[in-house]
Parts: structure tokens; C-alpha cells; sequence
């Protein structure tokens, strides 16, 4: 997750204008997620977390926005893949809003920011 973040923030900071404008659904949790954590199946709820981290890891590597910003012919299109992951995250942000409060803050001031984060899980020594 915080790899996701990190490289997504990264890009945007450097290649968008402005923070993305979220909508309420940017923001609005999975009805299954809430479902879940309703009927205590924790473990369900965060593997539905943990897919879409691989869908936003799949996306980065299938599109390649980094790629596309570079070069003129693509570079729109790199950006609206950039906002699409932003937004992305803010999704993600309001999935771990009851189980990772402080981490789903951090996303969220980030994207509204338009930074990078710090480390949001740093290296225990």
C-alpha cells in the first residue's frame, strides 16, 4: 500500500497542476466492504482492501503513466491515467478510514495536498 501511494503521489505532485477534485463517490466505501465489517469477517473486509492495492499496482505497470507524462503524443493521456490512480487512492483512503485511521488520514491529506507522503509504514530497526 504505502509503495502504491508513495509512487501515485510521487507522479502527481511532479506532472498535475492541482489536487485532483474528489466527488463523493471518490469517497464512498464498497457496500460489501461495510457488509463485512458489519458481520465481523475482518479478514474478508481487508482482503477486498488488499485487491484493489493489486488492482492500482496492476494498473501503474499495465498503463505506465510515468512513461506517457514524457512524451508529448501521450502525455494527456499519462495524466488522466495519473488522476484515475488518484482517485483510486482516495477510494482506498475511505476503505481503511475504520480499521487504519491514522494511515487513511495520511492518504487522504496527500491526495488533497497533491504530496508525497512520508513513509506511511516505516522500516522497524
Amino acid at each position: 500500500m504505502g509503495n502504491l501511494v508513495a509512487r501515485v503521489m510521487k507522479l502527481a505532485e511532479e506532472h498535475l497542476p492541482a489536487p485532483v477534485t474528489l466527488t463523493e463517490e471518490d469517497t464512498v466505501t464498497e457496500t460489501s466492504f461495510t457488509l463485512k465489517l458489519e458481520g465481523f469477517h475482518f479478514n474478508d473486509a481487508m482482503d477486498l482492501v488488499f485487491m484493489h492495492i493489486a488492482k492500482g499496482d496492476e494498473y501503474m505497470t499495465e498503463h505506465e503513466p510515468y512513461k506517457k507524462v514524457k512524451d508529448e503524443a501521450t502525455k494527456m493521456e499519462g495524466l488522466a491515467d495519473i488522476e484515475k490512480l488518484v482517485r483510486h487512492l482516495a477510494k482506498l483512503a475511505a476503505h481503511l478510514e475504520s480499521v487504519m485511521p491514522a494511515t487513511a488520514a495520511a492518504v487522504l491529506a496527500a491526495v488533497k495536498e497533491n504530496k508525497k507522503p512520508e513513509n506511511l509504514f516505516p522500516r522497524l530497526t
